[in-house]
């Protein structure tokens, strides 16, 4: 399979292969173009946890998207094209993934989500959207990467894995995240539910 930068991207996606100890990096084109193949789609799966049974069927050059603690890589280790993205480098964000590439959203140098990007993400979140209980929080991790790849990747569909307010053990359940407001913002994108205990 032939690999180059998709011109579209900001950063380079990489995956690695391999003995560990050499674990050579080849780069991610997921223009989807090869062999007449449809573009491809890029996934992003909440910390939801739900049975292997579940799990989707990705084409080869789709983009797999994991968030802090990746509860459901494990059913993907087959896959080329997958990354983590933690919210910072702490161990109770989730620790390093060997079988793929780590990003932070707020850590510098470390292939992170750039600061003037969230600074700008700031300004257009609903700060005063309604919450039950009258406080105003911090915006989710999962929030922050869908709209870092939709700026990457404008060109590819977006499917969110988990996320919604039917889905018992969401992000937008948490207590401490504005997630009215986000669920709201992104049912814009397509949704996949497969987690069992919904609401």
């Amino acid at each position: 399979m032939k690999y180059a930068i998709d011109q579209n991207s900001y950063e380079m996606w990489f995956t690695m292969e391999g003995d560990k100890s050499f674990m050579p990096r080849k780069k991610i084109d997921i223009s989807g173009v090869q062999h007449g193949m449809p573009p491809a789609r890029v996934y992003i799966f909440s910390n939801v946890l739900y049975p292997e049974s579940n799990r989707i069927n990705p084409a080869p050059l789709d983009l797999l998207v994991f968030l802090n603690k990746a509860a459901t890589i494990g059913f993907y280790g087959d896959h080329a094209n997958k990354i983590v993205y933690h919210r910072s480098p702490k161990p109770d964000y989730g620790a390093e993934v060997m079988c793929c590439p780590n990003r932070y959203v707020f850590d510098a140098g470390k292939a992170s989500i750039p600061r003037d990007f969230i600074d700008t993400l700031k300004k257009s979140y609903d700060w005063d959207y309604p919450i039950e209980d009258g406080k105003i929080r911090c915006m989710t991790t999962g929030y922050m990467v869908v709209k870092y790849l939709q700026h990457l990747y404008p060109e590819r569909e977006i499917v969110l894995v988990n996320f919604g307010y039917g889905v018992e053990k969401s992000t937008y359940r948490c207590p401490w995240h504005n997630w009215k407001f986000e669920a709201d913002d992104l049912k814009q994108f397509r949704h996949l539910h497969l987690e069992e205990g919904r609401k």
